[in-house]
């Protein structure tokens, strides 16, 4: 039986291998651990990181060039580190729908003696607890209770029912479910890779992705987990690029704050031009959206202005001018561009003319979930 450190990081989804293997990208996803995890194991002590599935994207093919950069700039990286990296294989890792047996992160393994993959159900010991690890479930795979018996914790890569695949969309056909968990007694968690929103407030704990990879992770803050047997401490990830949205309306601005910056910190800054000028070098790194919902004069204009002479990439959309042109009061609201995409608009009209089909289409969002899609 493998015994890991009582003291480990638990991270999600990564998905190295983003935008048809970028290697800006790349080194995007890896600041996270050269500029925060591997310092903050450092200083704790910790050893050992493990990694709840889809450490990569495509299942069946890898680029020459980001594969020889992934290897020197963050597996060797580990290597030096004297760091363990162990990973479960999820569903985007598997080259074979159906299989487990053919992966990239086994030929990491193969490289790599600090790499350590499950392919297969197992149990192990994390310091003193009982840890049952489960892979991606190829279809018609199951999970029995007697398995779980004698367990203080699983880790996985599961579909579950009734939460939440990409925001507006649940998962309503998986067979399992939390209470299925909860029926043993002693468990007292489950952590899960597979969907890449955070959800963390119940028994089992969907840990999100550690990146934001599109602009479906809009406002959903990531970042990775210390993990010492009982308690799951958060650590935010304010390193990676975030997809943000910079809101102007002077309507009802006090002290001149006509702008909202949404999606940077967990929380809405409301800044004057002055103050948001004195932003943009840190907005530079991140991904942005533009809106311009309501104003009284041309002081946006400056607003734009800036932005363009801090060469920030964005893209505008005016709403107010929308407005005019459709000819009504009525201003477009920003989040509803992101609600009511393509994809919504299909999911309402299955589940009005062919509910049965809900389940692949379920399968289907959760395949593209890691596609830029800006909707």
């Amino acid at each position: 039986m493998r015994i890991l450190d009582s003291n480990i990081i638990i991270i999600g989804d990564i998905h190295f291998g983003l935008k048809r293997f970028s290697v800006n990208v790349l080194r995007d996803q890896i600041k996270v651990f050269t500029n925060q995890i591997i310092p903050y194991m450092k200083e704790n002590n910790i050893k050992q990181i493990f990694q709840l599935g889809d450490i990569f994207d495509n299942r069946t093919t890898a680029d020459i060039i980001w594969f020889e950069t992934l290897k020197k700039e963050f597996f060797d990286v580990l290597k030096n580190e004297n760091i363990e990296l162990f990973t479960l294989k999820g569903n985007h890792d598997i080259a074979l729908r159906e299989s487990l047996d053919i992966a990239l992160v086994d030929t990491i393994s193969d490289i790599y003696d600090n790499v350590h993959v499950f392919s297969e159900r197992e149990y192990i010991k994390i310091g003193e607890m009982n840890v049952y690890v489960i892979p991606w479930m190829t279809k018609g795979k199951r999970l029995e209770k007697a398995e779980l018996q004698d367990q203080d914790y699983v880790l996985g890569h599961f579909e579950v029912r009734n939460f939440a695949m990409v925001p507006g969309v649940m998962d309503v056909s998986s067979e399992l479910t939390e209470a299925f968990f909860q029926e043993n007694e002693r468990l007292k968690g489950v952590f899960s890779g597979h969907y890449h929103l955070r959800n963390i407030k119940g028994f089992l704990k969907y840990l999100g992705s550690l990146h934001q990879l599109n602009w479906s992770d809009y406002n959903d803050m990531k970042g990775f987990y210390h993990f010492d047997g009982f308690s799951l401490d958060y650590i935010p990830n304010e390193s990676s690029k975030k997809f943000i949205k910079v809101k102007y309306d002077d309507t009802n601005a006090k002290d001149n704050k006509s702008i909202e910056v949404k999606g940077l910190k967990p929380h809405s800054l409301y800044l004057s031009s002055e103050e948001f000028e004195d932003l943009l070098p840190t907005l530079k790194n991140h991904e942005i959206k533009t809106f311009i919902n309501h104003h009284t004069d041309d002081a946006y204009e400056e607003v734009l202005y800036k932005m363009k002479k801090a060469d920030l990439k964005t893209s505008i959309v005016n709403n107010q001018e929308l407005s005019e042109i459709i000819g009504t009061d009525y201003i477009l609201d920003n989040e509803a561009i992101d609600q009511k995409d393509t994809k919504s608009l299909i999911i309402d009209t299955v589940k009005e003319n062919r509910e049965d089909l809900l389940p692949l289409l379920n399968e289907l969002l959760v395949e593209v979930q890691t596609d830029n899609i800006e909707g």
